[in-house]
């Protein structure tokens, strides 16, 4: 369907009197829920504005409705719209219409429910619009794998503020993501005279975004952002499924060679400053080593697909600074040098030029954003071996903490490869777990009703 879902804001009060506040156009979506979210419309004059907003207002008159509301609508490229429903709520995207109309809706509710009249009529509503506003929802969920939701612990958040900026959350660093709400965890707002300023400010808050210890669809927002058709303002509610199918997102997510080289760096930087803070480390000793010549090697994982980086370190004349020569599987050097740890923020040179990461150790795992790309290496390098062919497929295990609904394996029985063996719910959605080969079920350490955690196992098969 080649359509747009476009929505009216309207309110009423306990006198007889509903106004409506615009439309919001809320047409970038996956799974048919909304993603981005901007008013006005790219799409929608003065005229059709009208139309829209007398049958949203006629259609809470008729149910003498009160308080915040909004109307849904598909809007068809020839200027026709038909009626969807209505939410008797606030939605979660009316910040956008808050910028653009200069109000605060939570405030009308309140004066609402105390039996007060709308404070301002319908010409004073109009009159008010100015600029655009356009909103992005936050996710913990992964766009390469179908935008499933997920789970983790917040090791680093920070969004940039500033002129024409507005965030929305209830994040803090150490917070457990959990699996029992909805995977939104915070709402980015940018407004500005035009759309076009709107979208670069929303592209480069973005792009300035950093949040560490949980997959999230940050990255693929700000893609969204910059895509040609976004920004000409002509899609529709298959402009995801378009421009976006799951094999692009995929190879999107496939880190460069520098990335790769610069987390084989930090795992080696990192471990290095954990040896520095001991009490007893003697820093005349840093750099030092019997063979300079040797290098390290360094193992890690991401997204299944492990790598080996060759690290060989050397110390700069004069400096405690570290330079390292680092190649990855073979492929070429890649010169890198610490220059500073500000927080999350990693400072160095690569090639002689000084560019900024984000980074956050947990344990084994290294969560790295570089160059527009957030990815979670796994450190292999003192993992215990696993004998070839084994290749763990035979091991089920959660893909994110949720709750077990339904066990399909039974100890003893045959599997089929792509047979359902556990469903798990988690954030309001259910999710299948299918066995990786053809084989016998040794064990199921599962139950209907069981809270399980991340990486749990689950069933085993042999």
């Amino acid at each position: 369907v080649d359509a747009r879902h476009v929505e009216i804001q309207i309110f009423g009060d306990r006198h007889g009197n509903v106004v409506h506040l615009g439309e919001r156009d809320c047409s970038v979506q996956r799974r048919n829920q909304k993603v981005v979210e901007e008013s006005p419309s790219p799409v929608v004059d003065d005229a059709l504005r009208q139309a829209m907003g007398a049958a949203a207002v006629a259609a809470a008159k008729a149910v003498s409705y009160v308080g915040a509301g909004t109307v849904e609508f598909m809007l068809a490229r020839g200027g026709q719209f038909y009626f969807l429903e209505m939410n008797t709520r606030l939605q979660v995207e009316h910040p956008v219409t808050e910028l653009v109309y200069d109000v605060d809706l939570v405030e009308w509710q309140l004066r609402v429910a105390r039996g007060e009249s709308l404070p301002l009529t319908q010409e004073q509503v109009l009159a008010r619009r100015h600029g655009w506003a356009i909103e992005v929802r936050l996710c913990a969920e992964d766009p390469a794998h179908d935008f499933m939701p997920q789970t983790g612990t917040v090791h680093a958040w920070e969004v940039p503020g500033g002129e024409g900026r507005r965030v929305d959350h209830g994040l803090v660093c150490g917070q457990a993501i959990s699996p029992f709400y909805d995977s939104m965890q915070a709402k980015l707002i940018a407004y500005g005279a035009t759309r076009e300023v709107a979208r670069s400010r929303l592209l480069q808050m973005l792009r300035e975004t950093v949040l560490l210890g949980v997959v999230s669809n940050v990255d693929f927002l700000a893609r969204i952002l910059a895509h040609e058709v976004f920004a000409s303002g002509d899609f529709s509610t298959g402009f995801i499924a378009k421009h976006f199918p799951q094999d692009a997102i995929k190879a999107s997510r496939k880190p460069s060679l520098l990335h790769q080289a610069l987390a084989v760096f930090l795992a080696y930087q990192t471990d290095a400053t954990t040896l520095m803070q001991r009490a007893d480390f003697d820093r005349s000793l840093l750099g030092w080593q019997s063979a300079l010549s040797t290098p390290s090697t360094i193992t890690l994982c991401c997204d299944k697909q492990a790598f080996v980086g060759q690290l060989t370190s050397r110390r700069e004349a004069g400096s405690d600074a570290s330079v390292c020569d680092v190649s990855v599987d073979d492929a070429r050097v890649q010169t890198l040098s610490l220059v500073a740890i500000d927080g999350c923020h990693v400072h160095f040179r690569h090639e002689g030029v000084q560019r900024r990461a984000a980074l956050a150790r947990d344990g084994a795992r290294l969560w790295l954003t570089f160059d527009g790309l957030t990815l979670c290496y796994e450190d292999l390098t003192y993992a215990p071996a696993v004998r070839e062919g084994e290749g763990g497929s035979g091991r089920l295990v959660a893909p994110m903490d949720g709750k077990i609904v339904a066990v399909e394996a039974q100890a003893g029985t045959n599997v089929r490869k792509g047979e359902t063996l556990v469903v798990l719910e988690a954030m309001k959605m259910e999710f299948q777990i299918a066995a990786g080969i053809d084989g016998k079920v040794q064990n199921v350490q599962c139950s209907v009703g069981q809270q399980v955690k991340a990486r749990q196992l689950l069933v085993t098969i042999e």
